[in-house]
């Protein structure tokens, strides 16, 4: 009974991302995730999560961390349209003693739909913090920017050619800096 009812994820996210011009602008990654569910009827799971991220940079940039505290639910209707939602606080800290640690609102919403054999829809709501590329010197213009928006995906897979996929995919984002609000 105990596997029928609680679920345990953990998750790792990571990029490397290196430049051949100028090593100062490599950024190295790193993300973990741990949500809790608990199963409340067949179809409807809440929730409970967090997540814990490094950003480093090479020097003058400054390095942060993000923290995420969350709950939600998930929601599984026999396989064909499932979803899941959270709803917390997000939270950078810089690892500058002359720039504001921020915290603010977070959501992130996944729904996918599989209407045919082949075909599935895909859509994504989110409001998430990003860095910008900054040192001590330049924060003024903006250390990070919140981005509010969604994305969809649709696919389908052509049934006389196993192997091939078409896919199309559109998305609307509003960025704003801590200066806009």
């Amino acid at each position: 009974r105990f596997v029928d009812v609680y679920k345990i994820e953990l998750g790792y996210n990571g990029m490397f991302r290196g430049f051949d011009d100028d090593e100062r602008d490599d950024i190295t990654d790193h993300g973990l995730s741990l949500i809790g569910l608990y199963q409340l009827s067949p179809m409807l799971a809440v929730l409970v999560g967090g997540d814990y991220g490094t950003i480093d940079r090479k020097a003058p940039f400054v390095d942060s961390k993000q923290y995420k505290a969350y709950g939600g639910f998930e929601y599984d209707e026999t396989g064909q349209t499932t979803g899941r939602l959270k709803l917390g606080l997000v939270g950078r800290k810089f690892d500058s003693d002359t720039l504001d640690d921020p915290s603010d609102f977070y959501a992130e919403g996944v729904l996918e739909s599989k209407y045919m054999e082949r075909s599935s829809l895909t859509v994504r709501l989110f409001r998430e913090y990003h860095d910008t590329s900054i040192t001590e010197e330049t924060a003024e213009n903006g250390v990070y920017y919140m981005s509010t928006g969604v994305e969809g995906k649709l696919s389908h897979s052509v049934a006389s050619l196993p192997n091939l996929s078409l896919l199309a995919h559109a998305s609307f984002s509003k960025d704003t800096y801590p200066d806009d609000t």
